[in-house]
């Protein structure tokens, strides 16, 4: 043992030796005032013991301190009765020996159950208030008990104490045993200072109450020594709880806090080091993100730059394919076209010219005619489905109502044309316009079985919109389906040309219900 620990247990047995010595010589004096200062002084330490723990439970995690201070509260509130009715005290009607002694039993079995708890409550919490109002109860049900008479008698005059009372005091040095064994198998767990001076105490509330076993009188000597031993055992405590709750709140009654704490620094040193880690890590990674993100500006830069330069690719595509069907359909209309139109009327002419007995070259030479005049017709059609002529010289409403008249003509479809009043758009629009609308109605001719149809031109100055609507009541079709199978080649054509406007196209259809088609086209009016 440390030469500090000796000299304060030196100190300490000196002081406790001097207040004997007092004590014993005001006993001599006035027995009465002796067992007075003996009892508050109890009272004052138990009372001190509640007051720190009920103000420090919000510090601990451990409810061992909480159950001891509230179980001395009970027991101080006990003691004080047992005081002011002890013999010769005359402040409490009707109390004499036997109220006293009662008092002192019920005080004393509360204090060995709550000594069996702590060492067993160690680790766990409670619920304070449940255990404030269970001592509470307990120690008004006690009081009125012996107030009321009905507790078993303890101290008989003149006689001394009954059987009850002796059988009584065993029992509670046996609780206080209990209690002492299992603070001993938590001594790991306790402070050793604290757990030392409550052993102590509770070895000396033993001893105190098997004094109390031996007296006749309550002014006897074996009263004053049990009451010695009591003031030795709430010395202890005193020791073990509040002057070490003071001057070492962080090792008061058990070392989980310390643990805690140090548990405490532990993670918090390690929390440190993974932050430090983890920022190390983040910087990185941020670096490794922005150097990524800067790579992918780069790339998404270069893509719409690859986007841009295929929309123009596909613009001037689209362009040429129209410059090259008109030049073709001129070509077809000027040069083959007059071509078989001078052929056919030459031929008409040698009709005339021939004998009339020549009916079989005749014939012949008419068949011949009809048919200059069948493929005149014909490269008339295709010339005009390669570029209609009505797009450049009526404009772009008068070119689809042309459309429409030449598929209702051709296809027996009815279909209702519908425009606004004015509008004027740029050559790639109505060019765009007049090839979405081609391939509608080359669709509905084609696969809806359709009887009716209906073209709605519509431009919209609120937004800048060109809008065709193009619906049929035919057996319509699954768009998904369509997409997923890789068909709709003629939907993908439309749909890339509206895109290289800046416009799109939206499809609704189901099987039975027809097909509605809206095509979008931002535009401007041409000037």
């Amino acid at each position: 043992m440390r030469a500090a620990s000796v000299k304060s247990c030196l100190t300490t047995f000196g002081v406790v030796a001097v207040f004997i010595v007092v004590l014993f010589g005001l006993s001599r004096i006035n027995y009465l005032l002796f067992h007075t200062v003996v009892e508050l002084f109890s009272i004052v330490i138990a009372a001190g013991i509640f007051m720190l723990a009920w103000n420090a439970r919000s510090y601990h995690q451990n409810g061992s301190l909480l159950l001891l201070g509230i179980g001395y509260a009970a027991i101080a509130g006990m003691d004080l009765l047992h005081t002011l009715s002890y013999q010769g005290m005359d402040l409490i009607p009707g109390a004499g020996a036997n109220t006293s002694t009662q008092l002192w039993i019920a005080g004393r079995g509360m204090e060995s159950v709550t000594l069996v708890l702590v060492p067993l409550w160690f680790g766990r919490r409670i619920r304070e208030r449940l255990v404030l109002a269970a001592y509470a109860a307990a120690a008004v049900g006690l009081a009125v008990l012996v107030f009321a008479k009905w507790f078993p008698v303890c101290y008989v005059p003149g006689q001394g104490l009954t059987a009850f009372k002796v059988a009584a005091e065993y029992v509670i040095c046996g609780l206080v045993l209990v209690g002492l064994v299992a603070l001993w198998r938590k001594r790991r767990s306790i402070d050793q200072r604290v757990g030392s001076w409550l052993g102590a105490s509770m070895v000396f509330t033993i001893a105190a109450e098997v004094a109390f076993t031996r007296y006749v009188s309550v002014f006897g000597s074996a009263n004053l020594a049990g009451h010695m031993l009591k003031l030795v055992s709430f010395f202890f405590i005193y020791k073990a709880i509040i002057e070490t709750g003071i001057v070492r709140p962080l090792r008061l009654l058990f070392r989980d806090l310390k643990r805690e704490q140090e548990s405490l620094e532990t993670t918090r040193d390690r929390l440190e080091e993974s932050v430090e880690e983890r920022t190390a890590e983040l910087w990185q990674t941020n670096m490794r993100l922005s150097s990524e993100i800067a790579e992918r500006r780069e790339v998404e830069h270069e893509l719409r730059s690859r986007e841009q330069q295929l929309q123009d690719m596909m613009r001037r595509v689209v362009t040429a394919q129209e410059e090259e069907r008109a030049r073709l359909s001129r070509e077809l209309h000027d040069e083959a076209g007059q071509s078989l139109t001078l052929l056919s009327l030459s031929l008409n002419g040698a009709v005339k010219q021939l004998p009339k007995g020549e009916r079989s070259v005749q014939a012949e030479i008419r068949q011949a005619a009809d048919l200059a005049q069948r493929t005149m017709d014909r490269i008339r059609r295709l010339a005009h489905g390669l570029h209609p002529p009505a797009l450049d010289v009526l404009g772009l409403r008068e070119a689809l109502r042309e459309m429409c008249v030449d598929v209702e003509a051709r296809t027996g479809l009815s279909i209702e044309y519908t425009s606004d009043a004015a509008f004027d758009v740029t050559k790639e629009v109505g060019t765009a316009v007049y090839r979405v609308l081609q391939e509608s109605l080359a669709n509905i001719g084609k696969h809806a079985s359709a009887a009716h149809a209906r073209v709605d031109v519509h431009f919209s100055q609120a937004d800048g919109m060109l809008r065709v609507r193009v619906e049929d009541d035919g057996r319509g079709f699954d768009p998904d389906a369509v997409d997923s199978a890789g068909g709709g080649m003629g939907l993908e054509g439309m749909r890339e040309r509206l895109e290289q406007l800046g416009g799109w196209l939206e499809l609704e259809s189901s099987k039975g219900k027809g097909t509605h088609l809206v095509a979008h086209i931002p535009v401007k009016e041409a000037t």
